[in-house]
């Protein structure tokens, strides 16, 4: 096909096809005013996003000046590359959605587990303030106790989830790398939820009168 053909540029590799598989070779050839590549079935033409109708209607103006016995159709290249990838399009609002379920129950779980820790430990915080203690010390004492669920509950959660990444972007041949990022990101945002809950549980169960709180059942 391209015995006779004169190189006249090289270009650099770039994706034609899905980023699932490898840029392999291509050669970009000039049309021929006759012969095996005479026929045109394509044009690419870039249009500014803010003119595209009035862009569209000199098109297809120009084009039936030229062709009117071929009816023109047309698509824009972003959609091409959406329904390229629509299965991943899918997968991550379904994970977008499924992820804010997630972090809403898991508020729910940790204000409850910080109101169920403060709760039993009613009696002891009364007899430590009756003995002096300030209320910032009762919040850090029910917050370390807390802290080791939380860290167990990240140990567990953090490798399944980088395993389910990595498996994923293999599915690809150029994907980024898993950093400790996001990691950390959702490491902090939880210390925060809980460090939250623990302080408004905590002030409630500090400020009571230790009476009450010795009372308790």
């Amino acid at each position: 096909l391209f015995q006779n053909a004169t190189v006249v540029g090289i270009l650099e590799d770039f994706h034609f096809k899905p980023l699932h598989q490898r840029i392999e070779p291509l050669a970009l050839t000039l049309l021929r005013d006759e012969g095996r590549f005479a026929g045109v079935n394509y044009l690419a033409i870039k249009i500014n996003p803010n003119q595209i109708p009035d862009v569209l209607s000199y098109i297809e103006k120009t084009w039936k000046d030229f062709a009117p016995e071929y009816p023109m159709s047309y698509d824009f290249m972003d959609d091409r590359i959406k329904a390229l990838y629509r299965q991943e399009i899918k997968v991550g609002e379904g994970i977008r959605m499924l992820t804010m379920i997630e972090i809403f129950l898991s508020c729910l779980g940790l204000f409850g587990l910080s109101l169920f820790t403060a709760e039993q430990r009613t009696k002891e915080i009364g007899v430590r303030k009756v003995f002096g203690a300030s209320v910032p010390g009762l919040i850090l004492m029910l917050f370390r106790e807390l802290i080791r669920w939380i860290g167990l509950a990240t140990l567990l959660a953090f490798p399944i989830a980088w395993l389910v990444m990595h498996r994923w972007l293999q599915n690809f041949e150029y994907h980024t790398h898993i950093n400790w990022i996001p990691f950390a990101g959702a490491t902090l945002i939880v210390l925060l939820v809980s460090a939250l809950s623990i302080v408004y549980h905590s002030v409630h169960a500090a400020m009571a009168n230790p009476v009450e709180s010795l009372r308790y059942e």
